[in-house]
């Protein structure tokens, strides 16, 4: 059994390059963390959280008990798996509630990061993070404010294991259907008047010269989520001279919403 400290570990704290311990997102920010880059501060609920999660509020047998009963019409029929989700979310995972040893430690941690923020109820982002390369598969929280929304996101997050998406993908891949253990990532928000993405080479055909960064307005939901067209630049790896600038009509930008989410908003 996991001790109850590898449950939840700030990010510098998590091992260095161990994508095991609470996935690949918090181990990267983990690193740029010890490194003096400017990632705002917050704490990693590692694999084990999530195993000890399923466990210790009866889920994981109730899950496996239901996919082996039909594991069969699975494998037959991709289809099913949005109506197999949609019982294993609803009606299992998010009817349980967070096993007491779990909900203390990260509300220590969230009381903490609310000291280093000097402010109550900071907002967070709660994000995935899986140890294997899983794009899109899982769900992330933004804006999230409050114990009790927290609570909610955590196992919201860790539900989104078992959307058809993700099972689908497993599936797909000789994976194990019962179960794709995932981190968390509770970081500070930042309220982003613009954001964006850095790639170290070229998408679109791999060239490894240059560097790509697409920006937008606001925060970074509607870029990743193709609602906008960003603005785009390329530059050179070796010299970071700007070899092409594009600038695109951007007609809305995602920010803070009243309700403790995230709401869009017209760009003039």
């Amino acid at each position: 059994m996991a001790d109850k400290q590898n449950y939840v570990l700030w990010l510098e704290d998590l091992p260095p390059g161990d994508a095991f311990a609470a996935g690949k997102k918090c181990s990267h920010l983990g690193e740029m963390r010890r490194a003096g880059l400017p990632v705002p501060p917050g704490f990693a609920l590692t694999l084990d959280a999530y195993q000890k999660f399923l466990r210790d509020s009866g889920v994981e047998q109730e899950i496996t008990d239901y996919l082996n009963k039909n594991k069969s019409k699975l494998e037959k029929d991709v289809g099913m798996f949005e109506e197999a989700s949609s019982y294993i979310i609803e009606e299992l995972i998010l009817k349980k509630k967070m096993p007491t040893e779990l909900q203390e430690l990260i509300l220590e941690f969230y009381e903490e990061l609310n000291k280093q923020s000097r402010q109550k109820n900071v907002p967070v982002a709660v994000r995935s993070s899986g140890p294997v390369s899983m794009p899109g598969q899982f769900d992330t929280f933004l804006n999230v404010q409050g114990e009790k929304e927290i609570m909610d996101k955590v196992i919201r997050v860790w539900a989104s294991s078992f959307n058809a998406r993700a099972m689908a993908y497993r599936l797909q891949r000789g994976m194990a259907l019962e179960s794709s253990p995932i981190g968390v990532a509770i970081l500070q928000m930042i309220n982003a008047k613009s954001s964006g993405v850095m790639f170290t080479l070229d998408p679109v055909n791999g060239d490894r010269s240059r560097i790509f960064i697409e920006g937008s307005w606001g925060l970074g939901e509607s870029l990743v989520s193709g609602q906008v067209t960003p603005d785009k630049y390329i530059l050179d790896k070796v010299t970071l001279d700007l070899s092409q600038k594009t600038i695109c009509r951007k007609v809305m930008e995602m920010v803070y919403g009243p309700q403790g989410n995230i709401v869009p908003r017209d760009v003039e």
